[in-house]
C-alpha cells in the first residue's frame, strides 16, 4: 500500500496480531518507514498468564521426552518472560516515527492478562510519551463488559476510539472520542459478520484448505530458539 500510493499506512491488530506486528516494526526498518499508526486491541504484548502456565507444563518431568509437543510454539512465546517477548520489548517499545495506540479491556478479558498493576497489553507504559495511547476501557466506563472477542469483533467504545486513532495525527483520545458518552454506545454486529456470503465464503475457503493441506499446528515442547538477527 505505501509503495502504491507513497502514504504511509495505519495497522489494526487484534490478539496476536495486537503485538505480532510490533515484531516486524522492531526489526525491520522498512516497515516503520512505512507505517504511520498502529492500533493495538487486546495485544498480549508482555506475555500473559496462560501463556506462562503453559510453559510451567511443559517443565513436568517426561514430557520433553515426548515425540510430539503438546501445545503450539507460539503459547511458550507468549509466556511472561519468554524469549520473544524479551526480545520484543528490550530497548524501545515503540520505534520509529509512528503512534501506537493500545486499548484493552479489564478482567472480563479471558485471555490478556494481568491488567494490574502494569498491564500486559500496554506500551512504554508511564512514560508519558505523546506518541502512545494505553486505554484500558473500563477506566472511562467502569463494569462495561468487553471480552478478548468483542473488542475485535462488536465494541462500539472500542470502535469509535479505532476511528479517532485513524482521523488524528496523534494516538487514540478518550476526550476527544466521547469520553463518558461511549459508554452509551451499544455493541454491535457488523452486517460483515453475519451475512450469508461471508458464512459460504468462509465455509468455501476451509474446504480449499483442507484440500490443499493440514495446517501444521507446529506442535512443540518449548520456546523454539530466536532467529540470530534478534541478537544484534
Amino acid at each position: 500500500m505505501y509503495a502504491v500510493t507513497g502514504r504511509k499506512v495505519a495497522m489494526i491488530g487484534h490478539s496476536q496480531g495486537g503485538s505480532m506486528p510490533r515484531w516486524a516494526l522492531k526489526w525491520w526498518p522498512s516497515a516503520r518507514n512505512a507505517t504511520r499508526s498502529y492500533i493495538m486491541l487486546a495485544g498480549a504484548n508482555h506475555g500473559i498468564i496462560t501463556g506462562s502456565l503453559v510453559s510451567s507444563l511443559a517443565g513436568i518431568p517426561g514430557l520433553s521426552l515426548l515425540p510430539v509437543g503438546l501445545f503450539p510454539a507460539s503459547f511458550y512465546q507468549f509466556a511472561i518472560g519468554s524469549h520473544f517477548v524479551e526480545a520484543l520489548n528490550n530497548g524501545d517499545e515503540t520505534p520509529g516515527d509512528i503512534v501506537y495506540t493500545s486499548i484493552y479491556s479489564g478482567f472480563y478479558d479471558e485471555l490478556i492478562q494481568p491488567v494490574a498493576p502494569v498491564p500486559t497489553a500496554a506500551v512504554d507504559w508511564n512514560q508519558e510519551s505523546p506518541k502512545v495511547a494505553n486505554i484500558l476501557l473500563q477506566d472511562t466506563c467502569p463494569g462495561r463488559f468487553v471480552d478478548h472477542a468483542t473488542i475485535g469483533l462488536t465494541d462500539a467504545m472500542t470502535f469509535q476510539l479505532v476511528l479517532d486513532a485513524l482521523t488524528h495525527d496523534g494516538p487514540a483520545d478518550v476526550t476527544r472520542s466521547g469520553g463518558s458518552a461511549l459508554c452509551g454506545l451499544a455493541s454491535t454486529i457488523p452486517s460483515q459478520i453475519i451475512a450469508p456470503q461471508a458464512v459460504s465464503g468462509i465455509i468455501a475457503l476451509l474446504k480449499q484448505e483442507s484440500l490443499a493441506s493440514i495446517p501444521n499446528p507446529h506442535l512443540t515442547t518449548q520456546e523454539p530458539p530466536l532467529m540470530p538477527y534478534t541478537q544484534q
